[in-house]
């Protein structure tokens, strides 16, 4: 009589836990999403500061330098702004690169998160 009761319930286990391996594995799977993006466009604003640092470069030319890697390393529609600057940390000159971009929530398909990444280097002196 018992396993009358019992008949059919390893099928609903089975989809109720599908279920929730499925969501934490899509959960995990997005932060990995968003931790890339991150580390692809910091990774080319440091490497456009660097390159608008060199004493035959310029500031333009560094902002142009991590714009293009950028897009090389993400979708080229997440990335909205790049920016470079000149400023200085303890007197000395730096070539500052910002990116602004835009990072996935839940997928393309949702809203998407605002964020900057920046990277500075020291300016060569000829």
């Amino acid at each position: 009589m018992r396993a009358d009761r019992q008949r059919g319930s390893a099928t609903v286990e089975f989809v109720g836990v599908g279920a929730l391996v499925t969501v934490c594995a899509l959960g995990i799977l997005q932060v990995g999403v968003i931790a890339h993006v991150s580390a692809v466009l910091t990774d080319s604003a440091i490497a456009g500061a660097a390159y608008a640092a060199l004493a035959d470069s310029s500031l333009e030319a560094g902002a142009q330098h991590a714009l293009e890697l950028a897009k090389a390393g993400i979708a080229a529609d997440l990335v909205d702004d790049v920016t470079a600057t000149r400023t200085s940390v303890a007197q000395k000159p730096v070539a500052a690169v910002t990116i602004r971009y835009r990072s996935p929530t839940f997928g393309p398909w949702f809203p998407t998160v605002t964020s900057t990444a920046t990277g500075r280097a020291f300016l060569e002196i000829p």
